[in-house]
């Protein structure tokens, strides 16, 4: 008798998870489920408020609207809305669904990275020095920005007679340096897409009957991966009468 008792007592832990875990099932089984839904509907009826989160690092409707997707598709329950004419996003939900809202548009909306960029131009014709010139723009991740240098031309565009006289339409054109640049963020490298139109007026006159110059224009179209602090060729432009050579150059503004 004694040895039998010894054996029981050293089986009781085992017997007691046992009876524990019956006896927890045996509790959900005769849970009403009247109850639980409840307890369901208790979250669903929680008193929802209204706040304002403005937006502080989002430069266009496209960056807000992602977040406002990730925020309904995060929690479906809430109502969230971008108002356009405040830069901010309106939202109703429950004090729990806030306060998560509260958390993703903290870890999204956050102030964008400036780059400057430097684009560095080597004018050489043939036998003559190389002229380097230096442009510099400011650029933020996801950002674009347009630097023109040069001169306005005008172009005579259509002739008439009015009431008053001879009349005539005139239309102004841009012939210079034209640079247009994109830069995007890929995990610890940059990408950078530069558009550089070079364009001048040519001696020679239009034939279409108006006394027009001809404008001459080459452009370079590249895409490139790049570093920042980092130097790297881009391409050259066939200019008549001289070559140019461009490169850039990306430093993150502190």
């Amino acid at each position: 008798m004694r040895q039998t008792s010894m054996l029981s007592t050293a089986r009781s832990p085992l017997h007691a998870k046992k009876a524990a875990f019956l006896i927890c099932s045996t509790l959900l089984c005769v849970i009403p489920s009247g109850v639980l839904a409840q307890g369901a509907q208790a979250v669903d009826d929680a008193p929802e408020s209204f706040r304002i989160f403005p937006l502080k690092g989002v430069t266009d409707t496209y960056e807000a609207n992602d977040i406002q997707t990730t925020i309904r598709n995060m929690i479906p329950r809430e109502k969230v809305y971008y108002v356009v004419s405040e830069g901010a996003l309106a939202v109703m939900a429950t004090p729990a669904d806030m306060q998560r809202t509260e958390k993703i548009i903290a870890d999204i909306d956050k102030n964008k990275k400036v780059f400057r960029l430097t684009y560095i131009i080597s004018r050489s014709s043939s036998g003559g020095a190389v002229k380097t010139e230096h442009d510099m723009v400011m650029l933020t991740n996801h950002g674009e920005t347009v630097l023109k240098r040069g001169v306005r031309v005008p172009l005579l565009t259509a002739t008439g007679k009015g009431s008053d006289g001879q009349q005539s339409a005139v239309q102004y054109i841009d012939v210079g340096l034209m640079i247009r640049a994109s830069l995007e963020g890929v995990g610890t490298g940059l990408r950078l897409h530069t558009k550089i139109e070079q364009s001048s007026v040519s001696d020679e006159k239009s034939e279409i009957g108006l006394p027009d110059p001809e404008i001459r224009q080459v452009a370079l179209d590249e895409r490139s991966g790049m570093e920042a602090g980092k130097t790297i060729p881009l391409g050259s432009l066939g200019v008549p009468g001289e070559r140019v050579d461009i490169s850039v150059k990306v430093e993150a503004v502190p």
